[in-house]
Formats: structure tokens, sequence, C-alpha cells
């Protein structure tokens, strides 16, 4: 009789041909679906509370500000605000506090303007947002109230 053929060494199972290819495929099927999952779940940020044409309004809705501080509105580029603080139209002359080339239109008050000081309290403001570049589009209208100190 003769003696049976030796035996091959055991591999260890990681070690197996396409293993560690499939270990490693799962894995990073794994993370993506973690990640998509994340990202579906949180978004791209909270939804702004604006209209399209309007990127911020200051004071911000509901915050407490000086009486002196600018009032006013961040508009995306193409777009010119009429703005109203209580029911007085701020003329446009006025909106000097902000870069305009930015889209920053604000109010400063101060003594010789329509408003010298705003009065202590609930203070309300207004933005009419107009296109200036494509004009078929609607004006815009958002309103704000804020605490004058």
């Amino acid at each position: 009789m003769s003696d049976p053929p030796p035996r091959q060494p055991r591999t260890h199972w990681t070690l197996r041909r396409g293993v560690s290819a499939a270990v490693t495929g799962g894995v990073l099927v794994a993370l993506a679906a973690v990640a998509l999952a994340v990202y579906a779940i949180r978004g791209s940020g909270a939804p702004s509370p604006y209209p399209d044409s309007i990127t911020a309004v200051v004071p911000a809705p509901g915050s407490q500000a000086p009486r002196q501080a600018p009032v006013g509105v961040r508009l995306r580029p193409g777009w010119q605000p009429d703005i109203t603080i209580d029911g007085v139209a701020i003329p446009d002359t006025q909106l000097t506090a902000g870069i305009r080339e930015l889209g920053e239109f604000f109010f400063a008050p101060r003594p010789g303007r329509v408003i010298e000081e705003i009065r202590p309290g609930r203070t309300c403001a207004a933005v009419v947002a107009r296109p200036l570049v494509d004009v078929d589009s609607a004006d815009v209208l958002f309103e704000w109230c804020f605490t004058s100190v």
C-alpha cells in the first residue's frame, strides 16, 4: 500500500482569493450608504426663511437692536429694494449704510433723515424687492419685526 498524498496546508479564509476584495467592497458600499443616509436626514441645511431674491434682513426678525442700528436688506444681484420702516417710506438716497455692489441696502437713522431715531419697542419693516434684470419676475414683498431698545 502506498501512503496517502500529503495534505495541503490549510489557508486562512481571509487569505483566499477574492475574499479581501469582497470585504473591502462591502465596507465601501456600507460607508457610502451611511453617508447618503446622513445627507438625506440633514439635507443641505435649514431652508432659508426669506424669498429667493432676499438673502438677509437686518436686524434679524424677532431680534433686539439699538435704536440707531441700521435697518435694511441684502439682495441677490439684479434686485432693487423699496424699504419702509413703521410705514415710513425710506428714500433710495438714504439707503447709504450698505455696499450696493454687494446687494446691501441699509438705512441708518440719524438727524436730518426721514427717521431720525427708531422709537423704542416693536418696530416693523418691509421690503419690496423689484427685479432689475428679469423684468418678467414679480416683485417680492417681505415683512419683519424686531424690538428697538
